[in-house]
């Protein structure tokens, strides 16, 4: 690659938590610069390391973050605040609408990192996530090169509040009879409440960390999905790429699958849960005793079977796009919420706005509705016409055989009856701010408002929905 050289950040940059910010002004240090789009697990990943870089070399080290949207909706500052919001991001960040530094830099995909030299001069460009040891060493090298020359100073944290509510930003969802389970992943705990939204326990300290234990000692990062099963929770803990169990007896939690870190695997016994990594793992459903996992950052869908103690990988070549086959023939793109009904699991495959399924006798991947990487939309239809925009939620409703899906990009409810030709929009009495959780009990869809920091019960037939006060 002939890497150019830029002496500016492009004017045309939006700063959206910060003031606006110099290339000029990080001379003398070391300016590392991710290149990002919000929908991308591989992006999130990227920033987490951007933001370790930053941590260990706080006063040699500026770090920023440009966003290029691969969707509509990523255009939207409103939306991107809540997005810098929800990861915590802390550094500054820019949208980048028209691709001006993208283009300066001639790259070629998300997400990439761009390393400056203390002169200001463009030193070395990466592109991936898994750059967090090449990062390091970079960095490290051109300090210890400039050593005596570096300009010294802490580097400030940009942090924009959220109102101060009881929720924040709220993924997956699980009811019983009794209760309702909430995943509270801005706040890095689960919360067990009544329908009513009394909340009656706590599971995790609420510290952003990665820590088994006693329920309020234990720590999880930025969980987002939750299941059911017998007497305990599973948690996709995606922050720390990571399955969780909570106790519904005593309260206690473990990790059950990853390391911490992203990573992939080959599946095998679970005995040694931390030789299976994962890597953004977002949603998560059971039957009998399997656990189904959307690892969204590998492309691919497992199955964990509790009584067997075995990891499978059900579907996903790893590679990232769309192809109908079996197993590992199949390509998906990040799958997201997911399902089962009978023999048949289904799933949201956001990356490619679709929604796709997987026979469970032979492994072969479908896909229902949607089209490729880069088609998407907001219509309502058949499987010919239909779009949708970066769905990360499904719920199956096997009383009256239908799928229920977050059209997250487009704040809408989809509805899919099974065996149907045609998606509809359930339109819902109050505004949905990208909705990435849904359960379906108690004669009621249950649905988490996530950037409103809310949790909706909305009536399955006419859409009127009633704000649960949770904490309130």
């Amino acid at each position: 690659m002939n890497i150019p050289t830029i002496a500016e950040f492009p004017e045309s940059l939006q700063w959206l938590n910060a003031p606006v910010q110099s290339l000029a002004d990080a001379r003398g240090r070391v300016a590392v610069v991710a290149v990002v789009s919000a929908s991308s697990a591989w992006s999130q990943n990227l920033i987490d390391e951007l933001r370790r870089v930053q941590a260990r070399h706080p006063e040699q080290v500026r770090a920023f973050v440009v966003h290029c949207p691969k969707f509509d909706a990523e255009r939207d500052p409103r939306m991107l605040g809540k997005w810098i919001n929800r990861l915590g991001i802390g550094l500054p960040v820019a949208s980048d609408p028209e691709f001006a530094l993208w283009q300066q830099l001639d790259l070629q995909a998300w997400p990439s990192l761009v390393v400056f030299d203390i002169d200001g001069s463009l030193h070395e460009v990466m592109i991936g996530d898994t750059r967090g040891e090449q990062i390091e060493a970079c960095v490290s090298e051109l300090l210890d090169y400039h050593d005596g020359l570096l300009v010294i100073g802490e580097a400030p944290v940009f942090v924009r509040q959220e109102p101060r509510l009881p929720l924040r930003f709220p993924a997956g969802l699980a009811v019983t009879a009794e209760h309702i389970y909430v995943v509270d992943s801005g706040n890095h705990r689960v919360l067990e409440c009544t329908h009513e939204g009394r909340i009656m326990r706590q599971f995790g300290s609420g510290n952003a960390d990665m820590l088994d234990g006693r329920s309020g000692e234990a720590a999880m990062r930025r969980p987002m999905g939750i299941a059911l099963l017998r007497e305990a929770l599973y948690i996709t803990d995606t922050g720390n790429h990571a399955l969780r169990k909570i106790s519904l007896h005593d309260g206690d939690i473990e990790t059950l699958l990853g390391t911490g870190r992203p990573g992939a695997t080959d599946g095998g016994s679970y005995r040694d849960g931390e030789r299976h990594a994962l890597d953004q793992p977002l949603g998560i459903c059971a039957q009998n005793q399997c656990l189904y996992i959307a690892n969204s950052g590998t492309n691919q869908v497992l199955a964990l079977d509790m009584g067997e103690r075995e990891l499978l990988m059900l579907a996903g070549s790893g590679a990232l796009g769309r192809y109908d086959a079996k197993a590992a023939a199949a390509i998906l793109a990040q799958p997201a919420g997911i399902g089962i009904l009978g023999q048949k699991l289904f799933f949201t495959d956001a990356g490619v706005s679709s929604i796709r399924s997987i026979q469970l006798e032979n492994r072969a991947v479908t896909t229902l509705f949607g089209a490729g990487l880069y088609e998407f939309g907001d219509v309502d239809g058949t499987r010919d016409c239909a779009r949708l925009q970066y769905p990360t939620a499904l719920a199956t409703d096997a009383e009256h055989g239908r799928l229920w899906i977050a059209d997250t990009y487009n704040n809408a409810l989809r509805r899919l009856p099974i065996g149907a030709q045609e998606l509809t929009r359930l339109p819902v009495s109050l505004r949905l701010h990208q909705p990435m959780g849904l359960a379906v009990a108690a004669g009621s869809l249950w649905l988490a408002n996530t950037n409103a920091h809310e949790v909706l019960r909305i009536d399955p037939e006419t859409g009127e929905a009633v704000h649960v006060p949770i904490g309130e």
